[in-house]
């Protein structure tokens, strides 16, 4: 399921994010938090596994083969002869920059994005390339799984950790990345997917979590509706 080059873009990823978690601005001095480095290791690792899975399991459901790897950009127009000679690190610099203006509250975590390639066995299907609302899918099951395993740690009262992967799933909705993917491919799917994430980051430590989902869930389903009606239709 993983090959070598998606298993070092995880494991770069949930570095950089481990790391940054464990570091503190407090007045004009950087503290690094040695004891939990490797808490916070482990969490990302966990965390970045799942946001990798939820979109891996959908692209097998949908018979396609995905590659994952470090957010990074060679072009900076629309033409061709505007290229970088060398890809430009976004997963290194997004993280760090928000990382400092925030003073440590804040970190840019979706740094992956994916290329895709239908397999051999599309061929009996109708259409053999993929459709962007199935790359939509893709994207954004990522988001979905990450939000699921925020509720889980809420549940279990890991509020301070439950943050994090409801910033993932939001982070992975702008069109930076995979949102540039998803958003192209169902506008829909990805108003209702971001307008979830966002209310969950301001409600995902309140007392009741299951009262927070279903709430989050009618007004993202009421603002995707209203959307479609006044854009999709």
């Amino acid at each position: 399921m993983f090959d070598f080059e998606e298993v070092v873009a995880w494991v770069v990823s949930a570095v950089m994010m481990g790391f940054l978690m464990s570091m503190k601005i407090i007045g004009k001095f950087l503290y690094f938090e040695t004891a939990q480095i490797w808490l916070n290791l482990a969490f990302a690792l966990v965390m970045i596994f799942l946001f990798i899975l939820g979109m891996k399991l959908m692209a097998y459901y949908y018979n396609c083969n995905i590659k994952i790897k470090l957010l990074s950009f060679r072009r900076y127009w629309w033409e061709d002869r505007f290229k970088l000679k060398w890809p430009f690190p976004v997963w290194l610099f997004l993280p760090l920059i928000s990382f400092f203006i925030s003073l440590g509250n804040f970190i840019w975590s979706a740094i992956l994005t994916f290329d895709f390639e239908p397999k051999q066995s599309r061929m009996h299907r109708k259409w053999y390339e993929m459709e962007e609302r199935e790359i939509a899918k893709i994207g954004l099951s990522g988001s979905a799984l990450s939000l699921v395993f925020a509720i889980i740690l809420r549940i279990v009262g890991l509020l301070n950790l439950a943050i994090y992967p409801v910033w993932l799933a939001f982070l992975s909705i702008l069109p930076i990345g995979i949102g540039f993917k998803t958003f192209n491919g169902s506008r829909v799917m990805s108003v209702f997917m971001f307008v979830l994430s966002l209310f969950m980051l301001f409600l995902i430590k309140t007392a009741v979590w299951w009262a927070l989902l279903i709430f989050c869930i009618l007004i993202a389903g009421f603002v995707t509706f209203l959307f479609y009606r006044k854009f999709e239709q």
